[in-house]
């Protein structure tokens, strides 16, 4: 039996690296979106968008499903190589299924004829994904390496940037930069993953057990990427490629702040799913209610400072052409209190208990509430309306998860949650105070920025000790004894 991770240990890793993740585009974004300027962007994100689709067909919900199915069998070296096997095997076919599908809408849809080579360009993402196996680096929880991997990967794609891309027609060439660097990280994880179980192709599919569950997930999937990706591809073909250059913007950072705090939780669900899968509930529901405190205390401030700050955000990353984005990223900004919360429903909650089929009756209602809903107000407000609907969308994927299963309140102890509701909310307070007086004092955006996050940062950490919240503390401890040894 292979020795059991800190869960602490892999929350760290997991926030550094998607703290990396953000760091560096906001090193490359502002440059890429200088560069190829508004339109052409709105072009790469348009193609990407309609790639998105097809790689969920190949993807086909086996991501989730082997991370929850291989975390209760990992230590079972026979029966989770067969499983590896047999899962690999089906997502390679499914990625054949998805090519031929590709291949007919360029033949014979007119829309995407002008789009016909970026769409195939980053349509390699999909042989990436399936090569990748992430998969069996979330069921062992290594997340050193994906760490280690994705700091790797990233200083590769910003030394390629730089040397590839300088002038707008380089869109293509940045097409090919996305691509790339997922190549790398594929051929990483295959001969990294190794170590864990050798993974071959198998015409002893399973079928039978497998699918049902992966359709259910594949379903959900869609569901997600409908009212996630039909924002930006609805836009492109009612308002044009400008109005997606606007909203890929927001989005961008929407995308970022949101991947940061869902880092806490992510990391976390193999060690639901071996919870829920030897049925130690008691583990289960106080780890469900730490993830809960800690992202309470997070969550608020995080959406009250980026509707403060999309203003210079925006500028800053982009420049003074992407300005009608602003209200794009404040609209986002409410969506993100939703999406995080729904997120450990969703996830922690349902995916380790296995209650998928309520994932998508949510996520169906919403992709359906979001695109009728978009069809009024992209006509009305474009880039904005756009973002309206994905707030609503994800408002709705909350409510009717908790509808749908009454007992899921019943796994939340809010008696326990006061302390911090109240830190929170004075966090909000303190951080639209302290980003209006910043920016009374400080006309440089970058500085604005800056200095908001720095003396937030300072006077909630203060607040916090102040109320002697224990996860600061837990914080403080686990550092100090990592140091002393």
């Amino acid at each position: 039996m292979k020795k059991v991770k800190s869960l602490k240990v892999n929350v760290v890793l997991n926030t550094i690296k998607t703290l990396m993740n953000i760091i560096f585009p906001l090193i490359t974004f502002p440059y890429v979106t200088r560069i190829l300027g508004v339109n052409n962007i709105g072009k790469v994100n348009y193609a990407q968008s309609i790639v998105s689709y097809f790689s969920l067909i190949a993807a086909l919900g086996i991501t989730t499903y082997a991370t929850r199915e291989g975390s209760s069998i990992r230590d079972d070296k026979n029966k989770l190589g067969t499983f590896a096997n047999q899962v690999f095997s089906i997502n390679v076919l499914t990625s054949c299924i998805a090519y031929v599908a590709l291949f007919i809408c360029i033949a014979f849809i007119p829309q995407f004829h002008n789009y016909s080579l970026i769409i195939l360009i980053l349509s390699l993402t999909i042989i990436a994904t399936t090569l990748g196996i992430d998969w069996v680096n979330n069921i062992f929880e290594d997340f050193y390496y994906i760490t280690v991997r994705s700091i790797f990967v990233q200083i590769i794609n910003l030394i390629l940037l730089f040397i590839f891309i300088h002038q707008q027609t380089d869109f293509y060439k940045y097409a090919f930069l996305i691509v790339f660097t997922q190549m790398i990280t594929a051929v990483m994880n295959f001969v990294y993953c190794r170590r864990y179980c050798k993974i071959r192709l198998t015409k002893r599919l399973n079928l039978s057990k497998h699918l049902k569950p992966m359709l259910v997930l594949f379903a959900n999937n869609v569901a997600v990427t409908i009212y996630c990706s039909a924002d930006q591809t609805m836009l492109g073909l009612m308002s044009g490629d400008y109005y997606v250059g606007l909203y890929a913007v927001a989005v961008k950072v929407y995308s970022m702040i949101r991947s940061l705090i869902s880092s806490v939780f992510t990391v976390c669900i193999p060690r639901l799913s071996t919870y829920a899968g030897k049925n130690q509930m008691d583990k289960f529901l106080h780890l469900i209610n730490s993830i809960f405190s800690c992202l309470l205390i997070i969550v608020i401030p995080m959406s009250v400072g980026l509707i403060c700050l999309a203003k210079p955000i925006v500028i800053v990353l982009s420049g003074v052409n992407y300005i009608d984005a602003i209200p794009t990223l404040q609209i986002l900004s409410v969506a993100l209190d939703f999406a995080i919360f729904g997120g450990i429903v969703t996830n922690c909650i349902n995916i380790p208990l296995k209650r998928e089929n309520t994932n998508l009756v949510a996520t169906s209602i919403a992709a359906i509430a979001n695109i009728a809903l978009n069809i009024i107000a992209i006509g009305i407000m474009q880039q904005n309306g756009a973002a309206i609907t994905t707030a609503l969308a994800e408002a709705i994927v909350t409510i009717i998860c908790f509808l749908v299963h009454r007992d899921t309140i019943n796994f939340f102890k809010f008696s326990l949650f006061w302390k911090q509701l109240i830190e929170s909310l004075l966090g909000g307070f303190l951080a639209f105070a302290v980003c209006r007086i910043v920016s009374l004092f400080i006309s440089h955006n970058l500085l604005i920025c800056l200095f908001s996050f720095v003396i937030f940062s300072s006077l909630y950490l203060l607040l916090l000790l102040l109320f002697k919240e224990k996860y600061v503390y837990s914080i403080f401890n686990f550092i100090r004894k990592r140091n002393i040894k």
